[in-house]
């Protein structure tokens, strides 16, 4: 997680419209998260969970694994490159954490950004909840 402005990271294409993708946030990204206004221009679809991910608190922030827990968060629509792009910065994917596809108990596919580092089982978060 990178604390950065959102002017920092909004290429010149920016604009450009994707095909809608649905995004899932469990952490500082959601409505309240310190990271949260990296989401404007996103759409809430709603709240919704992911079936066999644990969480974890790493620092300030939390980090979802592949697991045999459920996973609380929230459903965004992202219709622009731009904003696709910007939240990639903010997670560090590709080297903090890696973006993949699942499908939500609500029958969503949704992208989750999943932690790469290994974790301390210690710091698991029981409640599959992350409370911003």
């Amino acid at each position: 997680h990178q604390q950065t402005s959102n002017n920092d990271l909004l290429p010149a294409y920016g604009n450009q419209v994707i095909s809608m993708i649905l995004m899932f946030v469990y952490g500082t990204l959601k409505r309240g998260g310190t990271l949260s206004s990296n989401m404007k221009g996103a759409r809430f679809v709603g709240e919704d969970s992911i079936p066999n991910c644990d969480l974890f608190r790493i620092q300030w922030y939390p980090a979802a694994k592949d697991g045999t827990s459920v996973l609380h968060g929230e459903v965004y629509e992202i219709t622009t490159q731009a904003l696709l792009d910007r939240i990639d910065e903010v997670e560090g994917e590709g080297s903090l954490y890696k973006r993949e596809q699942r499908t939500t108990l609500g029958g969503h596919k949704v992208w989750v950004y999943l932690y790469l580092p290994d974790v301390d089982p210690e710091r698991k978060i029981e409640s599959g909840k992350f409370d911003v």
